[in-house]
């Protein structure tokens, strides 16, 4: 039942998943608050039932009313003095003299059984008041969790959480203190003087102390929950805590990664990340990203053709890169992004290239182009495709197979590092791109197409939140830059877009491919402009042979793993008409986390010509979630339970696929030819 309702909430289209898991926990609280105060309030009326049960034996034996006797923990402290009527109590000197007149009152009942149960009574009466005052205090408890957990999720500054806490925490003590001063049973002035002095003698330390307590959980409260990360699939830094029926999450807040991260980019040192994307043609340009301390604001990228600098020539071509500060995090993971744009650059040629700043070079890579379309004795291209990556060792392993086969592109479709569009969890994205980097082979970059999915958008398919990138948010579009944009005359401008001007849909020509990165319903809807997109790009390039990938797939192996079927229904409608039309050979679809090869479909039915779907997004995530593998249309000719990637050799007559699993082997591989219009 919780986990239906929470599937409910978190597939709400008006539901970011940042905002659930802020729902999620003040719900939480909420109920604890709930089950507090009626605990409270529970054995309140217990202790009054209690109490109205003694007053009336007392008042029936000698007209005392029960609010005259107080004192009763004094008096159960002494009751195990008490043995029969004959032996007296020694009463302690602290006691009020009323205890000692109730003492009296009980122990004069001549009736021996009522005797006995008045003083048992008078026993759970004063445990029934300690166990109220325990569930006062846990009430109030929780209830200061209200500004913490709006601190967490960033909605509530830091400074006014604990103000609002520390306020509500001292006003509480303090009633709580102004309790031991009161005493019904005080009728005369003397002892209510004797009461105070005492009071006073007491008060300066213990108020000091209560004082210091309270100060400190008002604020280490705050600062301990203060930027709250929700990571699924990552165990490295924080809590892990792993549930195979829903999802493996790490809670980490601002503080514990303090401790437990290093700064990722250091002011002196090379830069952090150093990567590259690549625009609309990749036979001519590309785009090389870099990250670096925040006070870094100006580099220069140096390049020239590899056989230049390898006769000792130094790069003769230098720009510099597009400053861009990302501050989505705290200020201890932020850092400035530097993207630039190679162009005029030429085909199936090695680059070198530099990264300058601090007056030297601080990091050397090289980078291939992609041959032109149509060119002579090309070499064959290798892709590598997947999706669902995350930070477990899983996905440590699968980089590194995928990066061993010497791809010259890699396209991942959705949910790549897994920080749910939160800003505490930017570190998963360092992570990631960690696993690319250390597994470069000769220092070559490796291009990387990301498309959009929902635990990069923070949010589910075909929501209503209007997401738009800014440099607080979505780090999946600030960090890598994939088309080109146009000015108001309609020209294409030769730079790299604003963050904000970036979309979640784009498309690329990769020698004789031409390759769509698509967004199943994130940021961008399948229908009007991405479906216009798809149909003037794909009859610009008649003749190239046609991929796409994409994140929620049309054709599932697993349905309990979708969103609903308003998804790949629209997929059906909008998507898959433009894949017949324009003959895709292969489309990749991820999300479900298995393995799956289709038969070759068209119009939603088995036929030669058409095309596959292959997938279903399980590069590196945990596979132990509870999804049945489907078959009801005998759509799917191989599926299985189990991590993998694809690999594609795309030469001039066929592309050879096969699929990688996390011992380096293809375990399952087939060919299509090239079809030739």
């Amino acid at each position: 039942m919780v986990l239906k309702l929470a599937q409910f909430f978190i597939t709400n289209p008006y539901m970011s998943y940042k905002t659930f898991f802020l729902y999620f926990f003040m719900g939480l609280l909420i109920l604890y608050i709930l089950g507090a105060v009626i605990l409270f309030l529970l054995f309140r009326s217990c202790r009054r039932r209690v109490k109205k049960s003694i007053q009336r034996t007392l008042m029936n034996q000698s007209y005392v009313n029960l609010e005259q006797i107080r004192g009763l923990t004094a008096i159960n402290r002494s009751l195990d003095e008490i043995h029969n009527e004959e032996d007296p109590p020694v009463m302690k000197k602290e006691l009020e003299p009323q205890s000692e007149r109730a003492k009296a009152i009980i122990l004069s009942i001549r009736d021996e059984p009522k005797r006995i149960n008045s003083l048992r009574m008078l026993k759970v009466l004063s445990v029934l008041t300690v166990i109220e005052s325990i569930f006062f205090y846990i009430m109030h408890f929780f209830i200061t969790g209200i500004p913490v957990i709006l601190c967490a999720f960033d909605h509530l500054h830091i400074f006014f959480a604990i103000t609002i806490s520390f306020i509500y925490v001292t006003v509480v003590g303090l009633y709580s203190v102004s309790e031991t001063l009161k005493d019904p049973d005080v009728s005369d002035r003397e002892t209510l003087l004797q009461k105070v002095r005492k009071a006073k003698r007491k008060s300066k330390i213990f108020m000091s102390v209560v004082a210091v307590l309270l100060t400190l959980y008002a604020i280490f409260s705050n600062v301990i929950a203060e930027g709250l990360c929700i990571a699924t699939y990552h165990e490295k830094v924080g809590l892990y805590f792993n549930n195979p029926y829903v999802l493996h999450f790490t809670f980490s807040t601002k503080m514990y990664r303090r401790f437990a991260l290093d700064e990722p980019c250091t002011k002196d040192g090379p830069p952090c990340h150093f990567y590259a994307t690549i625009p609309e043609t990749a036979h001519d340009s590309v785009f090389i990203n870099v990250h670096t301390h925040r006070d870094i604001q100006k580099i220069d990228i140096l390049y020239d053709l590899k056989s230049n600098f390898d006769a000792g020539k130094l790069p003769q071509f230098t720009k510099e890169a597009t400053y861009f500060h990302i501050d989505a995090m705290e200020t201890r993971g932020q850092r400035a992004v530097h993207s630039v744009l190679l162009f005029d650059l030429q085909p199936d040629s090695d680059y070198v290239i530099q990264v300058s700043y601090n007056g030297r070079v601080q990091a050397q890579k090289y980078y291939r182009t992609f041959p032109l379309f149509g060119a002579n004795n090309a070499r064959p291209i290798r892709m590598v495709s997947g999706g669902d990556i995350g930070t477990l060792p899983a996905a440590d392993t699968m980089t590194a197979v995928a990066m061993s086969q010497r791809p010259d592109i890699i396209t991942i479709g959705g949910d790549i590092a897994y920080d749910n569009n939160i800003g505490g969890c930017y570190f998963v994205w360092d992570m990631l791109l960690d696993q690319f980097e250390r597994n470069y082979q000769n220092d070559y970059l490796v291009p990387l197409v990301m498309g959009m999915g929902n635990h990069d958008a923070g949010a589910n398919v075909l929501n209503e939140l209007q997401i738009r990138p800014t440099r607080n948010s979505l780090l999946i579009l600030s960090y890598f830059p994939s088309h080109l944009i146009k000015d108001g005359t309609g020209s294409i401008l030769m730079e790299v877009p604003p963050i904000e001007k970036r979309q979640s849909y784009h498309a690329h020509t990769l020698g004789n491919v031409l390759f769509f990165s698509l967004d199943s319903g994130y940021l961008a809807g399948f229908e009007d402009d991405q479906k216009s997109y798809i149909r003037d790009i794909s009859t610009k390039y008649p003749q190239h042979i046609k991929m796409a990938n994409y994140h929620n797939p049309i054709y599932p192996i697993c349905t309990v793993m979708t969103d609903g079927p308003a998804s790949f229904y629209k997929g059906l409608v909008h998507f898959v008409p433009l894949f017949d039309e324009f003959k895709f050979s292969v489309v990749f679809e991820n999300h479900v986390h298995l393995f799956k090869r289709t038969y070759p479909l068209k119009g939603n039915q088995r036929d030669d010509t058409g095309t596959r779907y292959l997938g279903d997004g399980a590069w590196g995530i945990a596979m132990d979630n509870a999804c049945v593998i489907e078959n009801k249309l005998d759509f799917f000719e191989k599926s299985g339970n189990l991590n993998n990637f694809w690999l594609a050799i795309i030469g001039t007559d066929k592309i050879d696929f096969s699929a990688m699993g996390l011992d380096g082997k293809a375990f399952d591989s087939f060919s299509i030819p090239i079809r030739k219009e």
